[in-house]
């Protein structure tokens, strides 16, 4: 693993932002940065009951119907 050294200016632009896109000038995506404390509701950790009641929840489709729908659009 590198370990980069960010200067301050550019730390307090990505503070509040939860994850973060790093790209270079011409717009390639280099990867991501996600804070360890982030506010972002996506990195949150879920609480036992938490996790269990969105995993009992059901909705949302099927493998088989979602792969159905995109061969329909091919």
């Amino acid at each position: 693993m590198v370990n980069i050294t960010i200067d301050r200016k550019s730390i307090e632009s990505w503070l509040g932002h939860g994850m973060v896109v790093l790209q270079d000038a011409s717009g390639n995506v280099l990867g991501t940065f996600v804070p360890e404390a982030s506010d972002d509701e996506d990195f949150q950790e879920l609480s036992d009951e938490e996790f269990q009641r969105r995993l009992n929840e059901g909705g949302g489709r099927s493998l088989k119907e979602i792969l159905a729908d995109l061969e329909r659009l091919q």
